[in-house]
């Protein structure tokens, strides 16, 4: 695919396949042929008429799903991932050309905002195809959310706009990236072609001329955008939804701003957990503003993963901490033999972290399932298997100190967990569980409830971390 510099040739001519690509690049009195993945070539997308692109290029039959590869019936499309990956693909060429087609504008020396409006016509589309494969358990797909974060930071107000030179540099660094997956996992098999292509002497005569340029591409890519909105509109009648496509705006995706200001700060100085937090609050702020610019180096992706990754494990080390020092109480329990006591905090805890878990989505975070698991062990735990107690004891604080270190915050080594002291009577010590743990913990699981204001982005953002 055209992932190179445009203003070195003077070309304009593409050819789309959407599971196989064929490039074409036409120069004055030369022809280069540089084929990323070869295939036949069936429409020229200049014979479509606008009507062509609302609801006819694919099947009407709202029982039939089409991957643009090939047509299938919806119950087995759900159940072949073969065509879900299909589906993945024809999206990713669809990328590519809009790429390819705008990288023009950039290196033709168009009107930096008009490009950049250009550029972003795609941020819909985008979200519309994460969305959808997101339902099919299909967007594990880095380069594919790189570009959606990549048109989603083109598409907030700028003051002033990137420059062109690194707005260029991060437009090519996508388009390969995604040519490179679409290389690397993508069938040869096609279906579909539609083509894309300025003949030289168009090209040579609007090429000093940004504003024809613009115009120009700008019907091109108004025709990429057709062709996919088309099929996806196709797909969803047949039954493919995008439910999840409210949760993918910006502000989901940085957590509604959760590292921004003191609301990290807010948090962790309303409960003594025994923690020297030093700058994670200052340092998630700094991770949230970095995540919101472009940077010369292509990791825009990689900070938004960053500040996720910070939020994420901020909130699990309170819960993680929250479980010790609620376990370090259970073992004064033990001690005094109140062993139906133990088992009824124990499930009042498992309780706790079932609904911490379910509302951030990490039902199937490791740290979490091992938390989960120490504790329903414990329900019937005798004195006599106190080698049991200590190896659990000692795997949350193996959790807690992980955590602590990623986030480069210090656990206090001589912490009073417990304020217990030798001879204090039963109420006393159940009164300090309650307030200590049990009330703490439900007082931070709502207080994130509502700065979240039940969002259910979660389950994104924790998939988006682990590409």
């Amino acid at each position: 695919m055209p992932c190179t510099n445009y203003g070195q040739i003077q070309f304009l001519a593409v050819i789309v396949l959407f599971c196989g690509v064929l490039v074409t690049f036409v120069m004055a009195g030369n022809n280069l042929t540089l084929p990323c993945v070869k295939g036949p070539m069936n429409r020229d997308i200049s014979d479509f008429s606008d009507t062509d692109f609302i609801d006819t290029d694919f099947n009407m039959d709202t029982n039939v799903i089409d991957t643009g590869c090939e047509e299938t019936d919806y119950i087995t499309f759900r159940q072949d991932p073969r065509l879900h990956l299909n589906l993945r693909c024809t999206y990713m060429i669809n990328s590519i050309i809009h790429l390819s087609l705008t990288q023009v504008l950039l290196d033709g020396n168009a009107d930096l905002r008009q490009t950049i409006e250009t550029i972003t016509m795609y941020e819909n589309v985008a979200q519309k195809q994460m969305s959808t494969l997101y339902e099919l358990d299909a967007a594990r797909s880095p380069t594919l959310w790189a570009l959606f974060y990549y048109l989603q930071l083109l598409n907030k107000p700028h003051h002033p706009y990137p420059d062109r030179s690194l707005l260029s540099t991060e437009h090519k660094y996508n388009c390969k990236l995604i040519q490179d997956e679409y290389d690397a996992t993508c069938p040869q098999n096609n279906r579909l072609a539609v083509n894309l292509s300025l003949s030289a002497n168009e090209y040579l005569e609007i090429y000093g001329k940004p504003d024809i340029l613009l115009e120009k591409t700008r019907t091109y890519v108004s025709k990429n955008i057709a062709l996919i909105e088309s099929l996806i509109r196709s797909n969803y009648r047949s039954g493919l939804k995008r439910a999840s496509y409210h949760s993918l705006f910006l502000h989901d995706l940085l957590l509604n701003g959760f590292g921004l200001y003191q609301n990290i700060s807010n948090i962790y100085k309303e409960y003594d957990v025994g923690i020297n937090w030093g700058k994670l609050s200052e340092n998630a702020s700094n991770s949230y503003n970095e995540a919101r610019i472009f940077h010369r180096d292509n990791s825009n992706f990689s900070y938004l993963v960053e500040c996720q990754t910070m939020c994420i494990n901020f909130l699990k080390l309170m819960m993680a901490r929250f479980s010790e020092i609620h376990f370090k109480f259970m073992i004064v329990l033990i001690n005094l033999h109140e062993f139906n006591l133990v088992k009824s905090y124990m499930q009042e805890w498992l309780a706790i972290l079932t609904d911490f878990a379910e509302f951030l989505s990490l039902n199937d975070d490791k740290d979490v399932i091992k938390l989960e698991r120490g504790y329903k062990s414990f329900f019937w735990v005798p004195r006599s298997k106190i080698d049991v107690v200590m190896k659990f004891d000692s795997d949350i604080n193996t959790i807690v100190t992980k955590l602590a270190e990623d986030l480069d915050v210090e656990v206090d080594e001589t912490f009073d967990f417990t304020g217990v002291s030798e001879g204090e009577q039963l109420e006393t010590i159940e009164n300090r569980i309650e307030k200590k743990t049990i009330d703490s913990a439900h007082q931070f699981i709502g207080r994130i409830k509502t700065f979240f204001n039940g969002n259910n982005f979660f389950k994104i953002i924790n998939m988006i971390i682990k590409l």
